[in-house]
């Protein structure tokens, strides 16, 4: 016997290391749409809204999505009134929202750290309200938010994705561009407080003038409406805690924890009210919890990731780690997305698939 040790090979390694490998190598738009099948696949997709009444378009409608014109203009256009136009409106807009995603996060921009924000954005919270809301205004705020979080140095593309926002919920778009302005007070944001500026004060001229015409018609804006839904918006919140907490980022929460410590104190502070503070306590005392979040921190969320992902990755190959588009691919898979609905109900990943199971299987007591 020589006396010579061998460590034996580790295959869990080599196995992830191949896939890491294979990842890096997938076309781009093949990445994004197998990154969304996986994201169907996890969330499934649900159907929301009502027929959409347009022969008194414009005038703003009695109820709380009065000032949401986004789906409305367009089914008006199109002389679209039957029951799933919205729906179709919608799924329609979450296709050029992929698209979107899929162009401004092209690897020509991003290197290998596209795919990252690709499976971090897609199979994170923003995807699976994305995908759990086809037929409600989430989808203009997503591609809205995609717009000023990665393109949003530019004024003329602030203004761009306000507009989209402000088509989907101008009450979101308020606070969303609200607080990416009050990130922009530290130094790392400082080139996107002109056109975040000018975002929030086309948001707040928009949302003013919707709501002074709503009311001028007998309508109301949500805002007329969160007396009567904050005591459930509070319970639901409430009762499930700590998972309210957890929605509300999932995987992400890595990401911005992350970024956060990096940060000095006063940054710190005011990094955690944009991103934390402010869209928590917003989502407390509304009934649509995750999805509400989600929309009020999307835009944040997408500036904070653009920013620490390459980051990060530059830290973790500063050790010598490489296999992290695996690692991050494998965490988004099965690390669970969950979402607090309106009425208080957790949907948690795959549910619409054992739900599909338990009606196949026979129940016998």
């Amino acid at each position: 016997m020589s006396g010579e040790f061998h460590e034996p090979p580790n295959d869990g390694l080599a196995t992830s290391h191949r896939i890491d490998k294979c990842l890096r190598r997938i076309h781009w738009p093949l990445f994004v749409m197998g990154a969304v099948s996986v994201g169907l696949f996890k969330v499934g997709v649900f159907f929301v809204g009502s027929p959409p009444p347009i022969a008194n378009f414009p005038e703003p409608l009695p109820t709380a999505s009065a000032i949401s014109y986004g789906n409305r203009t367009v089914a008006f256009v199109l002389g679209w009134e039957f029951p799933s136009a919205y729906s179709i409106i919608s799924l329609f807009l979450t296709g050029l929202s992929i698209a979107v995603l899929g162009l401004v996060l092209r690897p020509q921009n991003f290197g290998v750290d596209s795919r990252l924000l690709a499976i971090l954005i897609v199979l994170g919270p923003m995807g699976q309200v994305l995908m759990t809301n086809i037929g409600g205004h989430d989808a203009w705020m997503f591609v809205g938010a995609l717009v000023i979080g990665v393109l949003g140095k530019s004024v003329k593309w602030a203004i761009v994705g306000v507009i989209l926002m402000l088509l989907g919920n101008p009450e979101q778009a308020v606070v969303a561009t609200f607080t990416l302005l009050l990130m922009t007070l530290i130094p790392d944001f400082k080139v996107r407080r002109k056109p975040t500026f000018t975002a929030f004060t086309v948001a707040m001229v928009c949302f003013i003038t919707l709501s002074v015409y709503a009311s001028f018609t007998g309508a109301s804006s949500r805002l007329g409406y969160l007396s009567t839904y904050i005591t459930q918006g509070l319970e639901n919140f409430s009762i499930n805690l700590p998972l309210s907490l957890f929605a509300a980022l999932g995987i992400n929460w890595i990401v911005v924890v992350w970024f956060i410590t990096r940060m000095q104190h006063r940054q710190r502070l005011i990094l955690i009210t944009s991103t934390l503070v402010i869209p928590m306590a917003l989502t407390a005392i509304t009934v649509d919890q995750t999805r509400v979040f989600v929309g009020l921190s999307s835009a944040v969320v997408v500036v904070i990731l653009v920013e620490a992902v390459p980051r990060i990755r530059a830290e973790a190959e500063s050790i010598g780690y490489q296999n992290y588009l695996f690692w991050t691919a494998a965490l988004a898979i099965f690390l669970p997305a969950i979402l607090v609905t309106f009425d208080g109900s957790i949907h948690t990943p795959y549910s619409w698939l054992f739900s599909k199971v338990g009606n196949v299987i026979p129940y016998s007591p």
